[in-house]
């Protein structure tokens, strides 16, 4: 192999770890030009390709990038390492994590990825609420590194990961006319109207996924709306019911006379998934945040039959 030079490792390197070319121009202040010519003349040194591209993209690694990737950090830190012993000051580059979650996921997340951030300065990570088809549309296109969403399995638009489950209820406020009733059963949920996310929303699917396990299908509406605000609005006001992640709901809406039927209590669960941008899922930074949020997610589970029989709704209905 010809000499290569320590900036084109860099260039490898910070492909890699910012997500792609163009994140990388941004990253180390050169032209994206810059950074394809680079990268091109390594794998002529090398004499194979380092990068697995679509449609002009980068989304992932080869088997020979992977390797040539890890030999290329050890040698930037012995590098970085000779630098401080001949008292070279180099500026620290700052790697940037984008992280894309659930309305409600994210105040769950944001105090757990400040933590994180405190204690790594050199990374600096952005959390911004989204829904699912955006970041279906945003991991696509490079402009976010993770995702977080509620689902009720897998999905296969995007590869994802079960990260935990959350158990959700049914509520109404406390003078509903379905806390009437001497016992509340599944089925007398249709005689009720619902104020639902919109129909053809991911998180909506979700939702009518898990009622259906329970023979729930053709439910009335009152409102349909993807704005927590108004949804929330109408379970206070005593317009509808509505399933709620539990723990938003005792967070926020006892204080204002939501209660949850407990009747149907410990019966429903949505995961949370979390999806890692393909080209980016060896970097070390991002395996790192993950690690520290897999930690902080609540000690919550949901029975593998529920997963199972979850998973399977979805796939039928998303087909």
């Amino acid at each position: 192999m010809a000499r290569t030079t320590l900036r084109r490792l860099e260039i490898l390197v910070t492909v890699v770890e910012a997500g792609g070319f163009r994140a990388c121009s941004d990253v180390l202040n050169i032209s994206p030009a810059a950074v394809s010519h680079q990268v091109n003349q390594l794998e002529q040194e090398i004499g194979c390709p380092l990068f697995l591209r679509r449609r002009g993209r980068v989304c992932g690694l080869t088997e020979e990038g992977t390797r040539a990737y890890g030999e290329a950090k050890q040698l930037l830190s012995h590098a970085s390492t000779f630098d401080s012993l001949v008292g070279s000051s180099k500026a620290t580059s700052v790697r940037r994590v984008g992280i894309l979650a659930d309305a409600i996921l994210d105040s769950y997340l944001a105090r757990h990825i400040a933590a994180f951030a405190a204690q790594h300065p050199t990374i600096d990570v952005s959390l911004k609420r989204s829904y699912f088809e955006e970041m279906v549309e945003a991991l696509d296109h490079g402009e976010a590194d993770i995702a977080y969403f509620y689902s009720a399995g897998p999905v296969s638009v995007i590869p994802s990961e079960f990260a935990w489950s959350e158990p959700v209820s049914v509520c109404a406020r406390h003078d509903h006319p379905i806390f009437a009733l001497p016992r509340v059963t599944w089925q007398d949920l249709v005689g009720f109207s619902f104020v639902s996310p919109p129909e053809g929303m991911h998180f909506r699917r979700s939702v009518d996924a898990l009622l259906r396990q329970h023979g729930v299908d053709n439910y009335r509406t009152l409102l349909n709306t993807g704005h927590a605000n108004v949804a929330r609005e109408a379970v206070i006001g005593g317009f509808a019911i509505s399933l709620v992640i539990t723990r938003y709901l005792n967070e926020d809406l006892l204080q204002h006379g939501v209660r949850t039927v407990a009747d149907l209590e410990g019966q429903l669960a949505l995961e949370v998934r979390r999806c890692v941008r393909r080209d980016v899922i060896l970097d070390r930074n991002i395996i790192a945040l993950s690690q520290r949020l897999n930690q902080a997610a609540p000690g919550r589970s949901m029975p593998p039959v529920a997963i199972q029989r979850a998973a399977e709704a979805i796939a039928r209905h998303s087909q």
